[in-house]
C-alpha cells in the first residue's frame, strides 16, 4: 500500500519532467502524461500500473485481514480497491485518452475511441468511490480502539479529497487541483497502511463484524 502510494508520485515527476513546452502543470491532467502521442507516456504508464495494483492488493490482502471482527470492513476495503489511487490508475494504465490537451486536443476528441470512452467511465465512477470512501471508513473505524485515530485522520482527509474535486472545476487550476487530490487520496491509504504494519504482529482489533 505504502510502496504504491510512492511510485506514482515519481511516475509523474518524471513524467512531466520528460514532457515538451506545452504541457502545463497548472491546466492539464494528469492522465495527458499518459496520453497517445505524450513524450514517453510509458512512465506515466508503468507508474499508474504499479500504483493500482500495489493498492488493490492492499486493499484484500492487508487492509481486509487487518480488519477482522470490525463492522463495515467489506466497505473500507472496497474503497480503497475501487478509488482512483487502486482501480482508477490501473484502468488508466491499459486505457489510454486518445490525446493530450497540450496539443489542442479537447476532452470529447480525448474519449473518442473504445478505450478513450473506458478512461473517462472508470475516472467519474472512481472519483465518486473516493469522495465517499474516507467517509464511511472514519465512520466505521472510530469505534474500534486500535483505529480510531486513524478514523479522524480518515475524515480529515476526506474533507480535503472533497475540496481538490471541487477544485478540478475550474479550467485554469485542474492540474494542481488534481494533483491534490490524488496526493491527498495516497496520504489516507498510506496512512491505514502504516496501521496495518503497526498491528500485523499484534492481535486482530476488537469490534462487531
Amino acid at each position: 500500500g505504502i510502496v504504491g502510494q510512492v511510485v506514482l508520485p515519481l511516475g509523474w515527476l518524471v513524467g512531466e519532467w520528460a514532457q515538451d513546452g506545452g504541457y502545463s502543470i497548472a491546466r492539464h491532467d494528469l492522465s495527458d502524461l499518459g496520453a497517445i502521442g505524450a513524450p514517453h507516456a510509458w512512465i506515466m504508464l508503468v507508474g499508474q500500473g504499479v500504483c493500482g495494483v500495489c493498492t488493490i492488493a492492499f486493499a484484500f490482502a492487508g487492509l481486509r485481514p487487518a480488519l477482522a471482527g470490525i463492522r463495515g470492513r467489506t466497505v473500507a476495503t472496497l474503497g480503497v480497491a475501487l478509488s482512483v489511487q487502486g482501480l482508477d490508475n490501473l484502468s488508466d494504465s491499459l486505457f489510454r485518452l486518445d490525446c493530450r490537451a497540450a496539443d489542442g486536443c479537447t476532452q470529447e476528441q480525448s474519449m473518442a475511441s473504445w478505450h478513450g470512452m473506458i478512461h473517462g467511465i472508470v475516472a467519474m465512477v472512481t472519483i465518486l468511490v473516493i469522495a465517499v470512501a474516507p467517509f464511511l471508513v472514519g465512520y466505521f473505524l472510530r469505534r474500534a480502539k486500535e483505529w480510531a485515530d486513524v478514523a479522524r485522520w480518515s475524515m480529515w482527509l476526506g474533507v480535503v479529497i472533497v475540496l481538490s474535486i471541487g477544485g478540478c472545476f475550474v479550467e485554469s487550476a485542474l492540474g494542481y487541483s488534481q494533483r491534490v487530490l490524488v496526493l491527498a487520496s495516497s496520504a489516507w491509504i498510506v496512512v491505514l497502511a502504516a496501521r496495518v504494519l503497526a498491528l500485523s504482529d499484534g492481535p486482530a482489533p476488537a469490534g462487531t463484524d
